[in-house]
Formats: C-alpha cells, sequence, structure tokens
C-alpha cells in the first residue's frame, strides 16, 4: 500500500472581497519532510498557512491531511488529526506557567470529562499524571525544565517562542505548522530553534511545514522550498535551486538582484 502524503494542496484560491491573497496554489509534503515557504511581505505566506491549518477557508481549492480532505473541517477536529500549529506573534498565555501553557496542548488528548475531573477518580488522576509527565517530557526537549514554574509573562521573547513550540510537540503532531518560528530572535536563539525543529523531525518523524523570512537558515534547514509572491507559487524544489531562481531573486529585489544577495537576506 502506497504511503500518504501528510499535506496535499490542490488549486488554492483564497479571496478576501476584490484582494487575491492565493490563486491556484499547488503543492505536495512527504512524510518527515522540512518543507520551507519563503516569498516577500504580502506573498500569501500566513494566508496559505491559515488555509491549511483550518483558520480560513478557502475560495477554491482543495487541502487534503494524511489523505483526508481538510478545506472545511474545523481547528479542532484539525488537532484531533495530529496537526499542530505556532504562530507569527507568540499565542501563550502570559498569566500562566510554562507547565500549564505546555498541559494545554495536551487538551486534545484528554478523555475526562467534567463530571469525572470533579470527582477526581483515580483513573482521572492517573491521566492527569500521564498528561504532566508528557508536558515535562516535551519541556525537557527542548531545555525548559528550568522555567517549568515560570510565568510565562515574565520570560524572554526567545524563551517564549521555545515555549509556544514545546505547546505544540506536546500534542504530538504528525503534521506541524510554524509560522516565522525564528521570527524577533538574534542569531543564537534562531540557531537553537532551527536545531530543534530539525531534532523533532529527527526524532520523532513529525513533518514540517515552516514560513520564515531568514532565507538563509530555511535553505540550510528545509529538505525542500516554495517560493510564493503576489499569491502565486513561483518556484518549488531543492533548496539551491529556488534560491538561485531568477523569479525568486525578481521576487526579492526586482531586477537588480542575484542568488548571493537572496542567500544572505533576512
Amino acid at each position: 500500500m502506497a504511503a500518504v502524503d501528510p499535506l496535499v494542496v490542490e488549486g488554492l484560491s483564497l479571496r478576501f472581497g476584490a484582494v487575491e491573497a492565493l490563486r491556484g496554489v499547488g503543492f505536495r509534503v512527504g512524510q518527515g519532510e522540512i518543507f520551507g515557504i519563503i516569498g516577500p511581505n504580502g506573498a500569501g505566506k500566513t494566508s496559505l498557512l491559515n488555509v491549511v491549518s483550518g483558520t480560513y477557508r478557502a475560495s477554491a481549492g482543495r487541502v487534503h491531511h494524511f489523505g483526508v480532505e481538510g478545506s472545511r473541517q474545523p481547528r479542532h477536529r484539525l488537532a484531533g488529526r495530529g496537526i499542530a500549529r505556532t504562530f507569527q506573534n507568540v499565542a501563550l498565555f502570559g498569566d500562566l506557567t510554562v507547565l500549564e501553557n505546555i498541559l494545554v496542548g495536551r487538551h486534545q488528548k484528554m478523555g475526562a470529562g467534567l463530571l469525572s475531573c470533579g470527582f477526581a477518580w483515580p483513573f482521572v488522576r492517573a491521566e492527569a499524571r500521564r498528561h504532566r509527565e508528557a508536558a515535562r517530557a516535551a519541556l525537557a526537549f527542548l531545555d525548559l525544565e528550568g522555567v517549568a514554574d515560570a510565568h510565562v509573562e515574565a520570560l524572554p521573547y526567545g524563551v517564549k517562542k521555545k515555549v509556544e513550540l514545546a505547546r505544540a510537540i506536546a500534542m504530538e503532531p504528525k503534521l506541524l505548522l510554524l509560522d516565522e518560528p525564528l521570527a524577533g530572535m538574534n542569531a543564537a536563539e534562531k540557531q537553537d530553534i532551527a536545531a530543534s525543529i530539525r531534532r523533532i523531525r529527527d526524532r520523532f518523524g513529525t513533518t514540517v511545514v515552516m514560513i520564515e523570512h531568514d532565507i538563509g537558515l530555511v535553505v540550510a534547514l528545509s529538505d525542500r522550498v516554495m517560493a510564493l509572491d503576489h499569491g502565486e507559487k513561483i518556484a518549488e524544489g531543492a533548496p539551491a535551486d529556488v534560491r538561485r531562481d531568477p523569479e525568486v531573486v525578481r521576487a526579492y529585489f526586482g531586477d537588480g538582484g542575484d542568488a548571493l544577495d537572496i542567500a544572505g537576506h533576512a
């Protein structure tokens, strides 16, 4: 039996009134790949991820997750299929501790209902222990044990981004969608997060789809890259080839750019 690709996008279009954010975008991502999506500001990258993750509904086209059509599925159902997402802007609960934020990522896997929790029956306590252990394991994986009991609002920005990544992997995702995971970080923090993304793929076999502005790190980290411009796909393939593609260089720099420019662009 042939393996089913974790993500297949076919002819995807998205309109906001007269504005066409996406136009006929199609691609597929294989099992265990790190797939990078690049493009200048306004290219449609986040709109694409919003459709893939169920935040937006496409105007046309289809999205298949693991062979199941998901274009019209609500986000909680997609999460139940093993799809997790981080956001461009940190989306954590600042008044909760790091551990509590990670436990939020386990919500889809919690089976005990409100009544059961109220009585605190033994199976409920056992389930709570399992989820707490899984949350702590996610923190340990990203070397965050030391801040488990700290309130998120008191943490540096780079650590917050790492906590958000830990919350996503606590869901044990099969498909991980990352919206600018390196945004706002210094060079050392970027290298740390990039290494963590690679370890997530290598350790758990997770398929990763990543939007990122740091072209150099995308090229170094991704197995394949797709470039968007004005809502259309303009290139797809090996990172080095996409980086040198004339249409990609033109999208970033006009006719005066070259491959060396885009290689160092952040």
